[in-house]
């Protein structure tokens, strides 16, 4: 499926050349997500999003609503 490279006003295209992560290696990884894609309906919202929630830590993951 194809995606638009802009979504709410940000260059979503600009993510993709990014590849630095917060480093885990001293942190108990409590849920670890490989690969969400999430849609609503037709609409991908997400495309490929991996993420690693450390334990006993305060984590978010925010976006337009």
């Amino acid at each position: 499926m194809q995606h638009d490279s802009s979504t709410h006003g940000v260059n979503m295209s600009a993510l993709g050349r990014s590849k630095q992560s917060l480093s885990l290696a001293d942190e108990t990884v409590a849920i670890e997500v490989p690969g969400l894609n999430l849609y609503y309906g037709e609409k991908q919202a997400l495309y490929d999003v991996s993420l690693n929630i450390p334990k006993q830590r305060v984590t978010a993951f925010i976006g337009p609503s």
